[in-house]
């Protein structure tokens, strides 16, 4: 997948300069558009839901009381639907701003955020230990793992791209072949 017909255009021209001396780019994607929960949205969306519900009732029962006091339940009916909408906005959002880079050293992902600007996270290869393949269309293929001080985890990798099963093996095979040039000759390794 080295053609130049087989790279879809990928990103700005400006993040050009990110290559290492020596680095080949191997593939270049981004995630498909669409709707897609994570385990922790089924949670988060029908607790969001309970959330608002419950602040629209105080909100209402405020109102009967008289005064300004309602307003306070404004700001918790806010943070309710924030929590039922972020799946579906803000993650659409952020899929929209993402870039995927596969070199013969590093996979990348680029994005390019309001407010929140330019961001560029990589991983060298030889330095993953798991990769995980969502044989899907979209698929993902993920790499490694951010950890919260909450004590969870959370996968990083390439999210919903059309063609997770080459790039899968496109990434395995580039890191197996980096492992091999990097043990000293004559060494074994079973």
């Amino acid at each position: 997948m080295n053609g130049k017909n087989s790279m879809p255009s990928a990103g700005p021209d400006d993040w050009a300069d990110i290559l290492l001396p020596g680095e080949i780019l191997q593939w270049r994607g981004r995630p498909k558009p669409g709707i897609s929960l994570r385990p922790f949205d089924y949670f988060q969306i029908p607790f969001g839901i309970i959330f608002s519900g419950i602040a629209l009732i105080w909100i209402m029962a405020a109102m009967t009381a008289g005064g300004f006091i309602w307003m306070f339940g404004i700001l918790h009916f806010s943070v309710g639907m924030a929590l039922v909408l972020y799946p579906f906005l803000w993650l659409q959002m952020v899929r929209r701003r993402t870039y995927y880079t596969l070199t013969n050293r590093r996979t990348m992902i680029a994005r390019n955020l309001p407010l929140m600007g330019r961001s560029l996270e990589s991983w060298h290869l030889e330095r993953l230990e798991n990769i995980d393949l969502t044989d899907r269309n979209p698929g993902n293929v993920y790499f490694a793992k951010h950890h919260s001080w909450r004590g969870l985890s959370q996968k990083i990798g390439l999210e919903r791209i059309a063609n997770p099963r080459e790039v899968f093996s496109m990434i395995s095979t580039l890191r197996d072949e980096l492992l091999r040039q990097s043990r000293p000759t004559g060494q074994r390794h079973d």
